[in-house]
């Protein structure tokens, strides 16, 4: 008389495909919920460490540190980041901006005379209030312009840090903008527009520092 229950061997098989079926299943949900859970810390981390608040950049009354101080507002915004300009007055010290800068009115100054400060400004160092982002004008060997930002900056937008740290701005550049400002053959907007036109390889650089996140 013939059995009417399959074949062990099928038997067997039958559960080995069923067995395979549900360890497919658990891991196409487990990647879903790996690749859920990575996108909800990455987001949660963005929104800690970036702050929405638009970054104060100093601009000082000289024809040079107002270029220098749109070229970081241009590279700012274009990175993502809002920015407000801070207008120094002229007869502003700059152990004045010093102070300006470790309270928190100004953000960053892309242009301070650093000889000028030197005391306040390794005071402020040593406190922990500002951080120095090093020289904006790549010829400035002795570092007499510095790249100074609030503490409050380097919590608050440390991508944004990373732009101004890897900023350098060509110093024949900046020389031949402020002539033609001051000679009234451009305005500081125009100048600044045209250079960034004209050097995107320089500031898209600048705004890929931001996003390494191997890059301090």
């Amino acid at each position: 008389m013939v059995s009417a229950e399959p074949p062990e061997i099928e038997v067997h098989v039958a559960a080995r495909i069923r067995e395979a079926r549900m360890m497919g299943l658990k891991l196409r949900r487990d990647c879903a919920l790996f690749i859920g859970l990575c996108c909800l810390l990455s987001s949660g981390v963005d929104a800690l460490a970036e702050s929405r608040e638009p970054i104060r950049v100093g601009v000082g009354p000289a024809t040079s540190q107002q270029i220098l101080a749109h070229v970081t507002a241009q590279a700012l915004m274009k990175a993502g980041y809002k920015v407000d300009f801070i207008e120094l007055e002229p007869g502003t010290d700059d152990a004045a901006q010093v102070d300006m800068i470790a309270s928190g009115s100004v953000h960053v100054h892309p242009s301070l005379a650093a000889a000028d400060a030197e005391a306040e400004l390794n005071d402020a160092l040593a406190a922990n209030r500002v951080i120095s982002l090093g020289n904006l004008i790549k010829s400035d060997a002795d570092a007499s312009t510095l790249k100074v930002a609030s503490a409050i900056t380097n919590r608050s937008w440390p991508g944004a840090v990373k732009v101004l740290r890897t900023m350098a701005f060509p110093p024949e550049d900046l020389d031949r903008m402020a002539q033609n400002v001051e000679a009234g053959r451009s305005t500081v907007d125009r100048v600044v527009d045209e250079w960034m036109k004209g050097n995107p390889s320089s500031w898209k650089r600048w705004i890929t520092a931001s996003r390494n996140w191997m890059t301090p």
